[in-house]
């Protein structure tokens, strides 16, 4: 399965297929050769198209998934826009999301400066902010306005986590 991290795959594999059917131009006289590469190069965009996670120059948008935890390393500093249940509430401004639909996703960490809806365990949310590859807490609080208990956040060091702007409860659930 492609996941987001393959949109500079798919331009490389663009960029090699088009310099690929030039070199091809003067070895032919037909252009099969030619009109197979072109073709497979638009089957290849069209399979990346279809997958269920969309991969923007942006960052990521789709579900929270273990594709996504294990590729959050790539997105370092990228805006990701998720979709994810609520493991457990940490504090008003800290609490932890799970995939939707995968026991097995690791639990990832969000904090979020400003204020959260009133969350609790199982709801559906939708985050958008900026993946970060390590949770150091002392960086943490000097790039916010947070004050983070040490003892709490201990688990956390040196692991991935959202920084996010955005935390909404999913309009689905809230009918």
């Amino acid at each position: 399965m492609l996941t987001d991290t393959n949109w500079l795959t798919r331009l490389g594999v663009g960029s090699v297929v088009a310099l690929g059917a030039l070199s091809f131009t003067g070895c032919t006289t037909d252009g099969e050769e030619v009109e197979d590469i072109v073709e497979s190069a638009e089957e290849i965009e069209e399979e990346v198209e279809d997958q269920g996670e969309e991969a923007t120059e942006e960052g990521f948008e789709g579900p929270y998934d273990q594709n996504f935890y294990d590729d959050i390393e790539t997105l370092d500093g990228q805006t990701v826009s998720l979709s994810a249940t609520v493991g457990q509430v940490i504090s008003d401004n800290a609490f932890t999301i799970l995939g939707s639909d995968d026991l097995t996703t690791e639990e990832l960490l969000v904090i979020h400066e400003g204020m959260t809806p009133a969350l609790e365990t199982d709801d559906t949310v939708l985050v958008m902010g900026t993946a970060r590859n390590t949770f150091i807490l002392e960086e943490v609080e000097e790039g916010g306005t947070w004050d983070l208990d040490p003892g709490v956040f201990a688990e956390w060091e040196t692991l991935p986590y959202i920084e996010a702007d955005s935390v909404q409860l999913d309009p689905a659930e809230a009918e």
